[in-house]
Protein backbone atom coordinates (compact mmCIF):
# COMPACT_ATOMS: atom_id res chain seq x y z
CA UNK A 1 0.00 0.00 0.00
CA UNK A 2 2.18 2.96 -1.34
CA UNK A 3 0.25 6.78 -1.18
CA UNK A 4 -3.11 5.04 -0.45
CA UNK A 5 -2.93 2.93 -3.05
CA UNK A 6 -2.28 -1.02 -4.17
CA UNK A 7 0.59 -1.48 -5.56
CA UNK A 8 1.70 -5.39 -6.89
CA UNK A 9 5.40 -5.84 -6.82
CA UNK A 10 5.33 -9.27 -8.17
CA UNK A 11 4.48 -12.99 -7.48
CA UNK A 12 2.42 -15.53 -9.35
CA UNK A 13 -1.07 -13.69 -9.07
CA UNK A 14 0.66 -10.82 -11.31
CA UNK A 15 1.88 -12.75 -13.65
CA UNK A 16 -1.36 -14.18 -14.50
CA UNK A 17 -2.73 -10.72 -14.56
CA UNK A 18 -0.34 -9.54 -17.10
CA UNK A 19 -1.25 -12.06 -19.34
CA UNK A 20 -4.96 -12.45 -19.29
CA UNK A 21 -4.87 -7.69 -19.30
CA UNK A 22 -2.85 -8.64 -22.23
CA UNK A 23 -5.27 -11.06 -24.26
CA UNK A 24 -8.11 -9.03 -23.02
CA UNK A 25 -6.69 -5.53 -23.77
CA UNK A 26 -7.65 -3.63 -20.72
CA UNK A 27 -5.67 -1.62 -18.24
CA UNK A 28 -5.50 -3.30 -14.92
CA UNK A 29 -6.58 -0.59 -11.74
CA UNK A 30 -5.77 -2.35 -8.55
CA UNK A 31 -8.67 -2.06 -5.70
CA UNK A 32 -8.80 -3.39 -2.09
CA UNK A 33 -11.99 -5.38 -1.67
CA UNK A 34 -14.20 -5.34 2.04
CA UNK A 35 -15.42 -7.88 3.33
CA UNK A 36 -14.97 -10.10 0.42
CA UNK A 37 -13.78 -13.34 2.21
CA UNK A 38 -15.73 -15.06 5.12
CA UNK A 39 -14.99 -18.30 7.67
CA UNK A 40 -18.17 -20.79 8.00
CA UNK A 41 -19.28 -22.84 11.17
CA UNK A 42 -17.21 -25.74 9.88
CA UNK A 43 -13.79 -23.60 9.63
CA UNK A 44 -13.84 -23.78 5.49
CA UNK A 45 -13.51 -19.92 3.52
CA UNK A 46 -15.97 -18.87 1.37
CA UNK A 47 -16.65 -16.07 -0.40
CA UNK A 48 -14.08 -15.56 -2.96
CA UNK A 49 -16.25 -14.44 -5.61
CA UNK A 50 -18.29 -11.64 -4.04
CA UNK A 51 -15.82 -8.64 -5.53
CA UNK A 52 -16.98 -10.04 -8.70
CA UNK A 53 -20.41 -11.32 -8.24
CA UNK A 54 -21.55 -7.63 -6.89
CA UNK A 55 -20.06 -5.65 -9.46
CA UNK A 56 -17.05 -4.38 -7.27
CA UNK A 57 -14.15 -5.90 -9.18
CA UNK A 58 -14.32 -6.73 -13.00
CA UNK A 59 -11.35 -9.57 -12.26
CA UNK A 60 -10.78 -11.82 -9.44
CA UNK A 61 -7.83 -13.59 -8.86
CA UNK A 62 -8.32 -16.81 -6.39
CA UNK A 63 -7.23 -20.42 -6.23
CA UNK A 64 -10.19 -22.65 -4.98
CA UNK A 65 -11.34 -26.00 -5.70
CA UNK A 66 -13.90 -26.28 -8.47
CA UNK A 67 -17.03 -27.65 -6.16
CA UNK A 68 -20.40 -27.79 -6.99
CA UNK A 69 -21.76 -24.10 -5.65
CA UNK A 70 -18.91 -22.40 -7.27
CA UNK A 71 -19.49 -24.10 -10.92
CA UNK A 72 -23.16 -22.54 -10.80
CA UNK A 73 -21.87 -18.98 -10.49
CA UNK A 74 -19.59 -19.50 -13.11
CA UNK A 75 -20.29 -19.37 -17.39
CA UNK A 76 -16.78 -20.94 -18.63
CA UNK A 77 -15.20 -20.16 -21.60
CA UNK A 78 -12.23 -20.81 -23.70
CA UNK A 79 -8.87 -22.08 -21.07
CA UNK A 80 -6.69 -18.97 -22.86
CA UNK A 81 -3.37 -20.21 -21.28
CA UNK A 82 -3.39 -24.42 -20.29
CA UNK A 83 -0.34 -25.41 -17.53
CA UNK A 84 -1.19 -26.44 -14.05
CA UNK A 85 -3.31 -23.35 -13.85
CA UNK A 86 -6.60 -22.29 -15.35
CA UNK A 87 -8.49 -19.24 -15.95
CA UNK A 88 -11.89 -18.78 -16.12
CA UNK A 89 -14.61 -15.62 -16.48
CA UNK A 90 -18.07 -15.37 -15.92
CA UNK A 91 -19.53 -12.98 -18.56
CA UNK A 92 -21.06 -9.57 -17.31
CA UNK A 93 -25.28 -9.28 -17.96
CA UNK A 94 -25.53 -7.07 -20.69
CA UNK A 95 -29.38 -6.47 -20.22
CA UNK A 96 -29.43 -5.74 -16.21
CA UNK A 97 -31.19 -2.80 -15.06
CA UNK A 98 -27.84 -1.32 -13.62
CA UNK A 99 -25.91 -1.79 -17.29
CA UNK A 100 -29.05 -0.53 -19.21
CA UNK A 101 -29.91 2.89 -16.88
CA UNK A 102 -27.35 3.38 -14.10
CA UNK A 103 -24.20 2.68 -16.35
CA UNK A 104 -25.03 4.29 -19.46
CA UNK A 105 -23.85 7.91 -17.97
CA UNK A 106 -20.62 7.99 -15.90
CA UNK A 107 -21.05 9.15 -12.79
CA UNK A 108 -19.38 11.95 -12.94
CA UNK A 109 -21.93 13.48 -15.81
CA UNK A 110 -24.91 11.80 -13.76
CA UNK A 111 -23.27 14.18 -11.18
CA UNK A 112 -22.99 17.09 -13.83
CA UNK A 113 -26.54 16.50 -14.47
CA UNK A 114 -27.86 16.68 -11.14
CA UNK A 115 -26.02 19.74 -10.41
CA UNK A 116 -27.56 21.39 -13.86
CA UNK A 117 -31.28 20.88 -12.41
CA UNK A 118 -30.16 22.40 -8.83
CA UNK A 119 -28.93 25.51 -11.24
CA UNK A 120 -32.06 26.05 -12.67
CA UNK A 121 -33.61 25.70 -9.47
CA UNK A 122 -31.74 28.07 -7.46
CA UNK A 123 -31.94 30.68 -10.27
CA UNK A 124 -35.37 30.22 -10.41
CA UNK A 125 -36.45 30.55 -7.06
CA UNK A 126 -33.52 33.55 -7.06
CA UNK A 127 -35.74 35.70 -9.66
CA UNK A 128 -39.02 34.91 -8.62
CA UNK A 129 -38.08 36.23 -5.27
CA UNK A 130 -36.61 39.35 -6.77
CA UNK A 131 -39.62 39.92 -9.01
CA UNK A 132 -41.49 39.73 -5.93
CA UNK A 133 -39.49 42.75 -4.17
CA UNK A 134 -39.60 45.00 -7.39
CA UNK A 135 -42.76 44.10 -8.39
CA UNK A 136 -46.68 44.73 -7.73
CA UNK A 137 -48.09 42.92 -10.97
CA UNK A 138 -51.13 40.87 -10.86
CA UNK A 139 -49.18 38.00 -12.36
CA UNK A 140 -47.03 37.53 -9.74
CA UNK A 141 -49.88 35.34 -8.17
CA UNK A 142 -49.54 33.52 -11.98
CA UNK A 143 -45.40 32.91 -11.28
CA UNK A 144 -46.23 32.13 -7.32
CA UNK A 145 -48.40 28.89 -8.40
CA UNK A 146 -45.44 27.81 -11.04
CA UNK A 147 -43.00 28.66 -8.34
CA UNK A 148 -45.11 26.06 -5.86
CA UNK A 149 -44.81 23.81 -7.80
CA UNK A 150 -40.84 24.18 -9.42
CA UNK A 151 -40.26 20.60 -8.16
CA UNK A 152 -42.72 19.07 -10.03
CA UNK A 153 -42.03 20.86 -13.17
CA UNK A 154 -38.51 19.22 -12.74
CA UNK A 155 -40.03 16.07 -12.80
CA UNK A 156 -42.00 16.95 -15.76
CA UNK A 157 -39.14 18.06 -17.62
CA UNK A 158 -36.93 15.56 -17.36
CA UNK A 159 -39.60 12.71 -18.19
CA UNK A 160 -40.60 14.64 -21.35
CA UNK A 161 -43.63 15.46 -20.71
CA UNK A 162 -45.82 18.93 -20.58
CA UNK A 163 -46.85 21.22 -18.10
CA UNK A 164 -50.39 23.12 -17.51
CA UNK A 165 -48.47 26.72 -16.58
CA UNK A 166 -45.50 29.16 -17.58
CA UNK A 167 -43.95 32.09 -15.78
CA UNK A 168 -45.36 35.67 -17.11
CA UNK A 169 -41.60 37.05 -16.87
CA UNK A 170 -39.36 36.69 -19.45
CA UNK A 171 -36.49 36.25 -17.26
CA UNK A 172 -38.31 33.22 -15.45
CA UNK A 173 -39.33 31.94 -18.99
CA UNK A 174 -35.92 32.18 -20.55
CA UNK A 175 -34.93 29.10 -17.57
CA UNK A 176 -37.99 27.54 -17.81
CA UNK A 177 -36.96 27.02 -21.67
CA UNK A 178 -33.76 26.10 -20.86
CA UNK A 179 -34.89 23.51 -18.82
CA UNK A 180 -36.80 21.95 -21.28
CA UNK A 181 -33.92 22.21 -24.18
CA UNK A 182 -31.58 21.11 -21.94
CA UNK A 183 -33.88 18.02 -21.08
CA UNK A 184 -34.18 17.05 -24.84
CA UNK A 185 -30.35 17.31 -24.68
CA UNK A 186 -30.02 14.92 -22.18
CA UNK A 187 -33.15 12.77 -23.56
CA UNK A 188 -30.91 12.54 -26.95
CA UNK A 189 -27.87 11.63 -25.86
CA UNK A 190 -28.82 9.13 -22.93
CA UNK A 191 -31.25 7.02 -26.07
CA UNK A 192 -28.12 6.97 -28.35
CA UNK A 193 -26.16 5.62 -25.31
CA UNK A 194 -28.54 3.34 -24.32
CA UNK A 195 -28.52 2.33 -27.60
CA UNK A 196 -25.37 1.71 -28.44
CA UNK A 197 -24.94 -0.02 -24.99
CA UNK A 198 -27.31 -2.78 -25.81
CA UNK A 199 -26.01 -3.84 -29.54
CA UNK A 200 -22.64 -4.14 -28.71
CA UNK A 201 -22.09 -7.45 -27.59
CA UNK A 202 -19.90 -7.99 -24.80
CA UNK A 203 -17.26 -10.93 -25.60
CA UNK A 204 -14.64 -11.70 -23.26
CA UNK A 205 -12.85 -13.75 -25.59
Amino acid sequence: NVNGKLVLTGGAALEILIVISGKLNFTVFHILGKGWIERTPNGTLTGMGQQLLKGEADVVLSRSEIIQYRVEQLSITHILHTSMLKAYFKKPVSFSLRDIYFTTFSPKLWLAILTMWLVFGVTFRLFSYCKKKITSDNKIQRDDFVLGDVVLWFISSASLQGWNSAPSETSLRIIFLSGKLATLIMYAIFSSFMISKLSVEKDLV
